[in-house]
């Protein structure tokens, strides 16, 4: 396949899921093959393993960052405070870190408690 074919099928999504290249590709694995080359000369842009958007010369909708976490992490959420704060309806500035737990780390014990300071 192409660019510009592949550029036709994805061009009005957000982001591209290599779940999907089945569905347009006799051999996915050509496919697949041809996404990391064209990751290599920078038309596509990875997100994570399987995970795409256009650079921005052939990106036609911007993903916003919320669209982006949700796909990227599921299930996820956006608190409440986060939606009023993105809507303009409450005063101050609500910035979230998120984190995901990493297996390979070991568990903290309780005894020490780290304490980590943010400025909103």
């Amino acid at each position: 396949m192409k660019f510009e074919e592949f550029l036709k099928i994805y061009n009005q999504a957000p982001l591209v899921d290599s779940s999907t290249f089945a569905l347009y590709s006799q051999n996915p694995q050509d496919l697949r093959r041809q996404v990391r080359e064209w990751t290599k000369k920078g038309y596509i842009l990875p997100l994570k393993r399987g995970i795409y958007f256009f650079n921005e010369n052939y990106r036609k909708k911007e993903p916003s960052l919320s669209f982006i976490a949700n796909f990227l992490i599921t299930p996820s959420y956006l608190s409440l405070e986060y939606a009023l704060g993105f809507y303009d309806l409450i005063p101050e500035k609500v910035t979230t870190k998120a984190q995901r737990p990493d297996p390979n780390q070991p568990q903290k014990k309780l005894d020490k408690i780290e304490k980590t300071y943010y400025n909103v």
